[in-house]
């Protein structure tokens, strides 16, 4: 979600605009408006470990609107590698702060800093399909608001079946290689 956000502002808005739009981003955040992840704000949050990915947006908002100048952003072919240019940038800026910050391995801070991002963009959606097999809602009026209510949200997928990866999109062939881990 944000990162899609800072792609297209830096293609829409160009660089100037879009790096002051970012900068009065990250500055209202600063100010105590809760606008970073988990509604979080303050200066914590931009010098502490995950610090680099909003640092690392502001550079590839710039980036981006600068690739957009060129017209980068007016055709597929072009336009995508200019969206991994911008996904690359923030996520260096990412990893390598977060590895600087935790003074943990590099392993380590893949997995902490890469790794979810990726997989739970790849998987969006799937959590949906689960909550409705197993009758748990999320939203509304009836939403489960029960003990689970602290769990991690990323735990619904340890109770991923195949029906479920087929309702998602996948074929079956692809399904019957994939090692289903259940607890």
């Amino acid at each position: 979600g944000q990162t899609l956000g800072v792609l297209i502002l830096g293609t829409a808005y160009g660089s100037t605009l879009g790096f002051t739009t970012f900068a009065i981003y990250m500055l209202a955040g600063i100010a105590g408006a809760p606008v970073f992840a988990n509604s979080g704000h303050g200066l914590d949050r931009i010098v502490g470990a995950t610090g680099g990915y909003l640092i690392g947006m502001l550079v590839a908002t710039f980036v981006l609107g600068q690739l957009a100048r060129f017209r980068l952003d007016q055709k597929f072919l072009t336009a995508l590698p200019s969206m991994l240019i911008g996904t690359v940038t923030t996520f260096s800026f990412g990893l390598v702060w977060l590895h600087q910050y935790t003074g943990q391995s590099w392993s380590w801070t893949l997995n902490a800093g890469l790794t979810p991002f990726i997989v739970g963009e790849a998987f969006a959606g799937l959590d949906k399909i689960i909550e409705s097999r197993i009758g748990r809602k999320s939203l509304g009026f009836t939403a489960d608001f029960g003990a689970e209510e602290n769990t991690n949200p990323g735990d619904i997928f340890g109770k991923v079946m195949p029906e479920d990866l087929l309702k998602f999109g996948m074929i079956p062939e692809f399904i019957g290689r994939l090692p289903v881990i259940t607890s």
